[in-house]
């Protein structure tokens, strides 16, 4: 018995030391998510690539980082958009013919916005989801669907209003210096007055009537491909 009690009376020193070691360890070694904080890059610059049931388009996106959790940002885009009741058929060469559409539409929305970061605290390094928001100008230019498309372009018309968003999305990879994110939103651009897009046939025989659109907006899924800096 009191051999037992020297080596545990011996052993004590020895387990206090390697229990305080351990401790010091833990303090001074940085977390996953502290090392995250110290290489991210406050701006970001990209490309974007649109796609929606709509159209296609493309557009340049700048984003601010104020902290972990928030940022700003700013987009331009230019797309396609086409009337939900517009059927087009293509012939054997490929070529496209819209039974009656009126009108072209190029949607140009230049819109300011806010990130919030979700779980900022359960997820880091490579995978950001994200909730925004944000709100601007939009341009609609209108341009004759009888003429060729570059043709078409000196005969058409300008219109503006405004337009908002809701999302959702993620940035993946490293936060260093590339970024690469994906957002799915929901734009309303709404144009009231309405601008003539389909003639289509009306309730009375052999006779047809004008339809206007009023809503530019819609689903669109945005692939930014860009990079970071301070």
């Amino acid at each position: 018995m009191k051999t037992h009690l020297l080596i545990l009376f011996l052993l004590i020193p020895v387990i206090v030391f390697a229990q305080d070691s351990q401790t010091n360890v833990k303090k001074t070694q940085p977390t996953i998510r502290q090392i995250s904080l110290e290489i991210e890059k406050r701006n970001s610059f990209a490309g974007e690539v649109l796609a929606s049931t709509r159209g296609f388009g493309l557009g340049i996106f700048y984003r601010k980082v104020y902290t972990q959790n928030l940022s700003a940002n700013v987009n331009f885009s230019i797309s396609s958009v086409k009337d939900d009741d517009e059927v087009t058929y293509y012939d054997y060469y490929g070529n496209s013919v819209s039974p009656g559409k009126i009108n072209r539409f190029m949607l140009m929305p230049l819109l300011f916005g806010i990130e919030h970061r979700l779980f900022s605290e359960e997820i880091v390094g490579t995978f950001r989801p994200f909730i925004n928001a944000g709100a601007g100008l939009t341009m609609i230019y209108s341009s004759p669907a009888q003429e060729e498309f570059f043709t078409s372009l000196k005969y058409g018309k300008m219109y503006y209003s405004f337009a908002g968003y809701i999302g959702a999305g993620a940035y993946f990879g490293n936060r260093q210096e590339s970024l690469l994110g994906i957002n799915v939103r929901f734009l309303f651009a709404p144009f009231n007055n309405g601008i003539e897009s389909l003639e289509i046939p009306s309730n009375l025989v052999n006779q047809t009537k004008k339809k206007s659109m009023k809503e530019f907006g819609g689903l669109y899924i945005t692939f930014s491909f860009g990079s970071n800096y301070d």
